[in-house]
């Protein structure tokens, strides 16, 4: 096995290419490679390849190392030696393929001649290591040459503008097809020139169609090949002569969809003989965006406290194609628990980025899970990373377990290897576990301080005797114990001619400025980070010293039952956590040298010990005794409901024993009292009251009382209702619901009638403008008043007329034509011609929707010249309660004067004898209901009716 740490020049080149040189020697992908990785070359950020031509990884590789590859999922890749593709050795080599865990994928021996050549397709997007060895896995420092190539540019085709403007038919019929990768698939071998396929296409992914025969196609004719868009027919590209006479298109999708690829003659001619057609596609897509968490740097052990605070970093990739600016986030749960977030800036494509969270503190033994992850992206393969890390008292290791990867070491020559740790606190190293792939060797146990430049290690503090390796854990007790504190370095030193294997786990890249080689001792320190991508199993254990005993407890001695009181010990030197237990009765808790605890009733001691994962300290006591204090209250008397801004009064009985108490309200509150009542003004909350008694020492338990506050009703808001309505009609005015109101009470116009405590109210309505205004109140007061402005609209009373035997009304909006009462069917016009006698009246309607009725108007001849409704007959008072005065001027009364109600019937009678005294007659009516009247009076020429209204 090579020695990863000699300082010697191997050389030999690597190389990697993409697809299908003719007639070159196939690779392969066998099982069972040289199992360990040596050191990386050439250094630096991984290779990146698409061509299809053979490239140089190195020409100056040493068998032993290893290059580092970006590989694309679903992509062909192959890594060669041999002469043929551009490789060079002069030894019997082996290639093997290991994954970014460094998992062996597959290997090559003597593919051509005895050159190996890894024909791969990659399960994953990320990066690899091949390795070249000589023949059963040695080093040879021979020069050696090493290529590679990639599958995933499109190896032939073309995609030339223009192409056969038609579709004939589609075939093979049926749904799309979709491509194999890499490989030619036939479409089918009876195609016809002038028939099209249906194919599947992803954007960005590249796709080959083709009649050459060198692809399994064929055609007996001069071919052309044109490629259209699925849905649009659009032509995309064509291909004509590009394999002698037969066609090829390459192409890389700009959409995701359906293309047709139809098969012409040249010059766009059909032609009935079979065609065989094949496709492939050839590479994925790489992602837009795929950020990943490449690795975690941590310990694998950690030891509480001296390892605290630790700090996780994370190196972070960008393997998408754009800038990404993401979070990245620490999670730390099991034993303890943690939650850090940092951001990643515009981070380029290919570039990458050591994250630092905020370091956080192991205080439980046991084991932590340290995730480290980034969001969703268009890769979620490579999104986080888990390691399990171990929390103990007194040791420290980056370590993952116990196993390691592989052992290695010198070869014969001396050196040495030193690993960095850090304690935040002075502690004592009596022993180091160092692991070995080998026994039978020689090593020794080095301590160095950080003083060395650059932080390398410097003074050497510790050199153990000489000691045999054992195949395992090696376990070397220092004595006398190092003191160490900060920075330290813990090594082992190679002494033998043998070479120890030291035991590795491999870390990919190698956190920096944590591990050093030197070879021969004594020299240079070189960073494991430069070519060395392990981590090295050596694990410093610390000395376990029994915590420090204990001091005095301090703290009162006396207390109150219910206080809350502080009792502490001061710090001592070792002591991990503090268990303290209280009497009986008792609560309080902590691990810490200081604790709060609330006294029960009864008398007893607290006591507290210390201790760590090496002992316990002696238990120390303190006495506390408990004071006497009142009794509680038996009742609180006043008020469970009270009105905000309302003085009540709340008291108790006298408490035995009490000489003062204290008083406690809800929050806005306000009233102060020592005594046993107390004069308050209740504020806006609900809450509750209480009170405790007090002697000179101790208040004793408090009693308490709940109480509801009321408020005065909030306002009752907007008034629903007309605003414009008609004198004498029934309207509904409303408010909605106010919360805790037990009355509304209601305000109307004048003239207007109506009541009701409710938040609505039926009113009849009178005359004018005026306001409908409510207030909601209830035992702690009223609203404020919310008002509604209102008008009435009253009708114009309708005027009869006759002329020419025809009654007619005033103008209006509407009519309706009465006779004796009676509604007269279809008589809606502003006009009505009576055909018999009777007392006919008219109600009308407005614009506003507001009606009146006319007087009657008694017809009983159609012979009358002219009837009149002009005033010359005098009513009042109008309207009457008990007597009504009838003035006729200018008349000769010579027939009966009538009275008749609303109907038209004759209620009274007076004859014309009645007038002789004047033009003015009384009559009593008394005797008549409240109502509408009418007052018929006729002379030669004339005929008038008047209308009076009795109220009693």
């Amino acid at each position: 096995m090579k020695a990863i740490f000699k300082n010697i020049c191997f050389a030999f080149t690597i190389v990697i290419a993409a697809t299908g040189i003719v007639n070159a020697q196939p690779g392969e992908c066998d099982w069972g490679g040289c199992m360990f990785l040596n050191v990386q070359h050439p250094s630096g950020p991984a290779l990146t390849t698409t061509s299809s031509t053979f490239t140089v990884i190195s020409t100056s590789m040493t068998a032993g190392k290893f290059a580092l590859c970006n590989v694309v999922a679903g992509t062909t890749y192959e890594w060669s030696m041999c002469g043929q593709d551009g490789g060079f050795e002069n030894f019997d080599g082996q290639l093997t393929l290991f994954d970014n865990l460094n998992n062996e994928l597959c290997y090559s021996d003597d593919v051509c001649g005895m050159d190996p050549k890894i024909n791969w397709t990659a399960t994953f997007s990320g990066t690899v290591k091949i390795q070249l060895n000589e023949y059963d896995c040695i080093v040879n420092n021979s020069s050696a040459t090493l290529v590679w190539r990639a599958f995933i540019v499109v190896p032939g085709g073309e995609c030339i503008p223009g192409g056969c403007a038609f579709l004939n038919e589609q075939y093979p019929s049926g749904p799309p097809l979709t491509a194999t990768p890499q490989t030619f698939s036939t479409i089918t071998n009876w195609m016809w020139a002038g028939e099209f396929a249906l194919c599947n296409v992803v954007l960005g992914a590249n796709y080959e169609w083709s009649l050459c025969s060198t692809d399994g196609g064929s055609t007996s004719y001069n071919s052309e090949l044109t490629l259209y868009d699925g849905t649009s027919n659009a032509i995309i590209c064509y291909s004509n002569n590009y394999c002698g006479n037969d066609a090829k298109i390459s192409w890389t999708a700009t959409f995701t969809g359906t293309v047709k690829v139809q098969v012409n003659e040249f010059s766009c001619a059909t032609n009935i003989t079979s065609t065989t057609l094949r496709w492939r596609s050839v590479g994925p897509v790489t992602p837009t965006t795929d950020l990943a968490v490449s690795q975690a740097y941590t310990m694998g052990t950690v030891a509480s406290p001296y390892s605290n605070p630790h700090v996780v970093s994370a190196l972070i990739y960008n393997n998408g194609t754009t800038f990404v600016n993401s979070q990245v986030t620490l999670n730390v749960s099991g034993a303890n628990s943690f939650s850090n977030t940092q951001s990643v800036i515009n981070l380029a494509p290919g570039n990458s980025v050591v994250v630092n969270f905020s370091g956080f503190s192991s205080s439980n033994i046991g084991t932590n899970n340290i995730n480290v992850s980034v969001p969703n992206d268009d890769n979620n393969n490579n999104n986080s990373f888990v390691v399990q890390q171990v929390v103990n008292t007194n040791s420290m290791s980056y370590a993952y377990g116990n196993v390691a990867d592989l052992g290695d070491g010198f070869g014969g020559s001396t050196g040495e290897v030193a690993v960095k740790f850090h304690n935040s606190s002075p502690t004592t190293i009596n022993q180091v576990k160092t692991t070995f792939f080998n026994g039978g060797a020689s090593y020794k146990v080095k301590v160095w301080n950080a003083n060395g430049p650059g932080g390398t290690p410097g003074t050497l503090l510790y050199t153990s005797a000489t000691t045999p390796t054992v195949n395992g854990v090696s376990t070397v007790n220092i004595s006398p114990a190092v003191n160490v504190n900060g920075n330290f370095y813990i090594g082992a030193e190679d002494v033998g001619t043998i070479g120890y294997m030291l035991g590795f786990q491999f870390e990919f890249p190698v956190r920096q400025h944590a591990f050093y080689y030197t070879s021969p001792t004594g020299g240079m320190w070189d960073d494991f980070y430069t070519n060395v991508d392990l981590r090295p199993m050596i694990e410093p254990v610390f000395a376990c010293v029994p915590p420090s005993n204990l001091l005095a407890i301090s703290g009162p001695n006396s207390v109150c039952p219910g206080s809350v009181n502080t009792y502490q010990v001061p710090s001592a030197s070792g002591v991990a956590t503090y268990h303290w237990t209280l009497p009986s009765g008792w609560s309080g808790s902590n691990t810490s040298n200081q604790i709060n605890i609330t006294a029960g009733t009864s008398s007893g001691n607290i006591t507290v010990y210390g201790m760590n994962a090496c002992g316990t300290t002696a238990t120390v006591s303190f006495p506390v005794s408990i004071l006497h204090a009142p009794a509680q209250p038996l009742g609180i008397t006043g008020n469970d409901t009270v009105c905000s801004g309302v003085s009540y009064l709340y008291s108790i009985d006298i408490v035995p024993g009490a000489t003062s108490y204290t008083w406690t309200f809800p929050a806005g509150w306000s009233g102060a009292s020592t005594s046993n009542f107390i004069s308050v003004i209740a504020g806006a909350t609900s809450g509750i009251i209480s009170v405790k008694a007090n002697n000179s020492t101790c208040s004793g338990p408090a009693q308490s009382k709940g109480v509801l506050v009321r408020h005065a009703p909030a306002s009752t808001g907007t008034i629903s209702g007309a605003t414009i309505s008609c004198s004498n009609t029934s309207q509904v005015y409303s408010v909605a619901p106010v919360a805790s109101v037990s009355n509304y009470n209601w305000n109307l116009p004048a003239g207007w009638s109506g009541t009701s405590v409710t938040n609505s109210i039926n009113v009849t309505t009178g005359t004018g403008i005026g306001q409908v205004s409510v207030i909601a109140s209830n035992g702690c007061g009223s609203s404020n008043a919310s008002n509604l402005t209102v008008s009435v609209v009253q009708a114009q009373l309708p005027v009869i007329t006759l002329s020419n035997n025809v009654l007619s009304s005033s103008t209006a909006t509407t009519y309706q034509w009465y006779l004796d009462g009676s509604i007269i069917t279809g008589a809606t016009a502003q006009k009505y011609s009576p055909l018999i006698k009777g007392s006919y009246t008219v109600i009308v309607t407005d614009a506003n929707g507001c009606s009146a009725t006319s007087d009657a108007f008694l017809f009983d001849d159609v012979s009358v010249a002219s009837i009149s409704n002009e005033k010359e007959m005098l009513v009042f008072p109008n309207p009457a309660r008990d007597q009504v005065n009838i003035t006729l001027k200018g008349w000769i009364v010579e027939a009966p004067v009538y009275i008749t109600n609303i109907i038209g019937v004759t209620i009274k009678v007076i004859p014309p004898a009645a007038f002789n005294a004047g033009p003015t007659f009384t009559f009593d009516t008394s005797d008549l209901n409240s109502g509408v009247y009418f007052i018929n009076a006729k002379s030669a020429d004339r005929l008038m009716v008047k209308k009076f209204v009795i109220q009693k």
